[in-house]
């Protein structure tokens, strides 16, 4: 009943707005001036415009609802068993999102044990540091090495073939 009732008030105030409307257009007194008449012509396009764009925002909210009460209904419909799968998968993905919540917003820390582990290789870590960088400059000569070798590989292979085809043309 409330339903009906809200669309009588549309109604009604569709009807009051067509009234304003048609006062205005009544009051215009110089229809000779087309920059009067330009004015209320675009004035009402805009308004025009404007509530095209509320209907359409209103008519996606209106989707959005129905097909949250569509997928209610269907869940509360459910057998028993399949209401109460749904029901723990819902929980869990909460339970999983307020844990992933509460990680992003948690600070960083280490345990003691860490810290500890930390406290007992730093002496050693400057010679740590050394020897990783050391070996990382080794990789690198290692590997410029068996890219020219490679190279070298590739021209040597190139000679052959040159060769062997100079030999099948003699």
């Amino acid at each position: 009943m409330r339903f009906f009732g809200r669309k009588k008030k549309k109604e009604q105030e569709l009807d009051e707005a067509f009234a304003k409307v048609t006062k205005e257009i009544q009051d215009i007194d110089a229809w000779d001036d087309p920059k009067k008449l330009e004015h209320y012509i675009l004035d009402s396009c805009e308004q025009i415009i404007a509530t095209t764009k509320e209907i359409k925002a209103e008519k996606k909210e209106y989707k959005l609802v129905t097909k949250y009460l569509d997928d209610i209904q269907i869940i509360d419909n459910l057998p028993e068993e399949r209401y109460n799968e749904v029901r723990n998968a819902a929980a869990n993905i909460l339970e999983s999102d307020r844990a992933k919540t509460a990680y992003l917003e948690s600070s960083k820390k280490i345990t003691d044990e860490q810290f500890v582990l930390m406290e007992q290789e730093q002496e050693d870590m400057p010679g740590i540091i050394s020897r990783m960088q050391e070996n990382e400059r080794y990789q690198a000569k290692i590997k410029k090495e068996m890219n020219d070798l490679e190279g070298q590989k590739s021209l040597v292979e190139m000679e052959i073939n040159e060769s062997n085809r100079s030999k099948m043309l003699q």
